[in-house]
């Protein structure tokens, strides 16, 4: 008997630590993501970014989203690599305001899609 409940007061143990470490994570993965969207940002809209600057954002990402890949569905990190991809598309083609307008929905989501998958009435139904 005591050694069913060491168990199951073990695994809940282990799931909430899981459960932070998740969230910790990811926070902290697109807190990063978005302090380089918004220096990157700052760079389009002063028209001095060039496509070195998008390509070292890009490369960032890549560099985080593998370790997203555990926590997030893929769907959500291809839709923000598209939009990185298309910035830096935007950018090399010195198409500043267009370029502006994707890094501006890829903030968007770094704010949307954490919240999305935090433990929340809304998100549980």
């Amino acid at each position: 008997m005591v050694k069913n409940i060491v168990t199951a007061i073990s695994a809940i143990i282990i799931f909430i630590a899981g459960i932070i470490f998740e969230r910790f994570y990811v926070t902290n993965s697109f807190n990063e993501l978005d302090e380089r969207l918004d220096a990157t940002r700052s760079k389009i809209v002063s028209e001095i970014s060039t496509e070195d600057d998008l390509l070292a954002l890009q490369k960032f990402w890549i560099e985080k989203k593998h370790g997203l890949h555990v926590f997030l569905p893929h769907t959500e990190i291809k839709e923000i690599d598209m939009w990185i991809a298309e910035a830096v598309i935007l950018v090399s083609q010195q198409n500043f305001d267009e370029a502006v307008q994707k890094i501006d929905v890829v903030i968007e989501l770094c704010e949307q899609i954490p919240s999305s998958f935090r433990f929340k009435f809304e998100n549980i139904f």
